[in-house]
This record gives structure tokens, sequence and C-alpha cells, in this order.
């Protein structure tokens, strides 16, 4: 079953960010104070296993393409557009596809250096590194080849892939870019073949042999590159301005950032707060208490309970407001098939009877939630409608 996101928003803030959408300059400072439940683990979206470290990461970071908020459709963030694509039909990746991207014109990092197919590159070899501590991302980028640069334009480029692969859009496109020459800035990946890095047991050689993978991991892997203000960069329109841990996180808007050249072309270009103040509060009724008393602007992340009791609140209504968007998350239930009962598929289904899932989305979620029939969101193409979830049913089972 999926659960959704539970965000409470000022009506006021909901007016102010989300349905702003002239360029015009604006005249008066805008400061968003929003709670999160934990401090982020770092901010450095190779080496993060934080979920709250992901909503400071995706204002800082950008990737080629980002699924938009309300639809989960995949959009053009640093590309211009979404890649092309185009079979491989011969040759030694038969079987696979090429991915062709253009980084938009406007793309600059923050020192004004123009976004490049090297900066995705550079990405590429420093999460597929052994040595880095990025084993999510290798998972998840394993099945690409080798990466093509437009001899005659450096914002253009092509992924090769030796396999189709139903989520390859996704995986080549909505990773967060490193600036090459911040991240890496004595070229220690610079020579290093990618091929080298695609490929695994070359990869494992090299980690054994080349000082220079050895030295990038130790030094990419540094305090520094996580929460140094005057040091973590990336694409998008904030930038770490100071990070008190266990209190707050303050983001300040860059001026200028190429995404303003861009505004009303898309939710991610338009006009944003001046400064968003991240407060680091632990217990939930403890910032609802401080929502209800001024001083916290937005609250994300409600337990179902929260949400519902709030919603039926009518003085929190009249000054609030609520919004539910879907959450691309879901819980399950594992078994170990190799075990000798868990071998037999009637045995499985038989379990998947007793389970009455409904209830549970009713009493743990308040409702706030649906079935599914596996791992993928529904709103994807590739989500298999003509199965239904299984029913309860302990007599059938």
């Amino acid at each position: 079953m999926t659960n959704r996101s539970l965000l409470l928003l000022l009506t006021s803030l909901l007016l102010l960010s989300a349905c702003k959408r002239d360029a015009e300059p604006r005249q008066t400072f805008v400061e968003i104070r929003a709670r999160l439940a934990a401090d982020p683990d770092r901010i450095h979206p190779m080496l993060s296993t934080s979920g709250y470290a992901s909503e400071v990461i995706k204002l800082i970071h950008f990737p080629l393409l980002e699924y938009h908020p309300i639809t989960l459709e995949l959009e053009p963030l640093i590309a211009g557009s979404l890649p092309v694509e185009t079979p491989i039909d011969t040759g030694t990746l038969a079987g696979g596809t090429a991915y062709s991207y253009t980084i938009r014109p406007e793309a600059v990092w923050d020192d004004g250096t123009p976004i490049t197919g090297a900066d995705y590159i550079f990405t590429l070899k420093a999460a597929l590194n052994p040595l880095v501590k990025a084993n999510a991302w290798r998972g998840y980028l394993s099945f690409i080849h080798d990466v093509v640069l437009d001899p005659t334009d450096p914002r253009r480029f092509t992924v090769l892939t030796a396999e189709r692969y139903f989520l390859a859009m996704p995986a080549t496109g909505n990773l967060n870019l490193y600036p090459a020459h911040i991240y890496d800035p004595h070229g220690l990946l610079t020579d290093i073949p990618l091929t080298d890095l695609t490929n695994p047991e070359t990869a494992e050689q090299l980690a054994e042999t080349e000082p220079r993978l050895a030295e990038f991991a130790a030094q990419f892997s540094q305090d520094r590159y996580s929460r140094d203000t005057s040091f973590v960069q990336g694409a998008g329109p904030y930038r770490l301005a100071r990070w008190d841990a266990g209190q707050e996180i303050v983001l300040e808007r860059k001026s200028p950032w190429w995404g303003d050249q861009l505004a009303g072309q898309g939710d991610q270009f338009t006009a944003k707060p001046d400064r968003i103040r991240y407060k680091i509060i632990a217990d939930e009724q403890a910032a609802l208490t401080l929502l209800q008393d001024g001083g916290l602007d937005v609250v994300g992340e409600l337990t179902p309970a929260a949400f519902t009791a709030m919603q039926a609140d009518s003085v929190d209504q009249t000054v609030f407001g609520t919004w539910l968007p879907v959450y691309m998350q879901y819980y399950y239930l594992a078994l170990n098939n190799h075990h000798p009962k868990f071998q037999d598929v009637r045995v499985r289904r038989a379990l998947a009877h007793c389970l009455d899932l409904d209830l549970g989305i009713q009493s743990i979620l308040s409702g706030l939630g649906e079935r599914i029939i596996g791992p993928f969101h529904p709103s994807k193409p590739y989500y298999n409608r003509s199965i239904q979830p299984v029913p309860y049913d302990p007599a059938k089972a």
C-alpha cells in the first residue's frame, strides 16, 4: 500500500510560492520558516542516506530531469528537453539504447562556468568509483556503458546503454549533477576512462591499483563537501547559508541565478522565497504548536492522525491550508522465498489472503493510502492495471 505525503501549508504561503506566476521583481524580502523533523546526515546527494537531507538537497542540487511534484512526470530541468531515445541495433551494444541530452544554454554553476557534459561524466565517475560510498547510485547506474560528448558542443552528449531498461530515462536523467571543477579541483578522475568504471571487474581492479581513485574517495567524503557553507554548491536556486546542528538550516536564494532567465517556463523556475529557514523540531506536537503560534509557516510530513485532526478542527481549517499530494513511498511485507515453506506460490498467496490491508490503511494511515500490486507507482505507464490486489479472505486461505 502507498501512503500520502502530509503537508500542512499556510494559505498565504500557497498563494505566495505555488500560485505566483509573474516574473515581476518582488518589493519585499520573503522568508519561509519550515519544520524538519531531524537533522540531515549531510548535504551531499551521492552520499546522503537521509530523507530529511533530500528536502534540502533538492533546492541546492539539480538534475537534468526532475519529477513534477503534482503529476510525477519527468520534466526537463538542467536539460533543455527530454532525451532523444535511439535503439542500438548493431555493433557491440546491439540491444541497448542511446539517450541524447542537451543542457540548457542558460545553465551555469555559481561562478559562471557553463554546465556541460563533462560535469555529467564526472558525476558518473564519482558514483562508479568503488571506493566512494555510493552503493545506491552504483546499483541504479549499472546498465550504463559509456557517455559520448559531442565534439562540436560541450553541452550535448549521448549516454550509451548495453541493454534496454524501462527505468533508463529517470536513471540517466534524474541524478543530481556536481561541478567537476569544484568537487575534483585536481582532476583526479579526468584521465580515467568512464568505461573502466562502468565495467565492475575493471573498476574493482582499478580500486586496488589506481591511487587516484583512493585519493578522490577520501577527498569526496570530507566533511567540507557536505557541510561547509563556503563550499557546498549545486545548480539549484539556493545556497547553504548556515547550518546549526540540531537547531536550524538556512538557505538563501542566489541572485542572480541562471534559472531566473526561465521564469514562467515551469514551477522550478518561478519566483521563490528569498530565504528558507528549516527549524529542526523532532516533536510533532511542538511543531504544530509553533505553527499555531506563528513561529512556523510550513509543517510537513504530519502523521495521518495529526493531519486528520487538523482537518476536523474548524479553527485550523479557517487559518491554515492543507495539501495532500500522492507520495512515492510504499510499505510491504517481505518473505524469504528461499525458505522451503515459502517456495510454494500457494502458500504465499494464502498468506496474502490473511492480511486485511484495507483495515491497516484505515487504522494506521487514517484512510490516507491505497493498495497497489507491486513496487511501482500507479501513475507510471508500466504499472499493470490488469492485476488486482489479493483480497482479504481467510476462508480462502
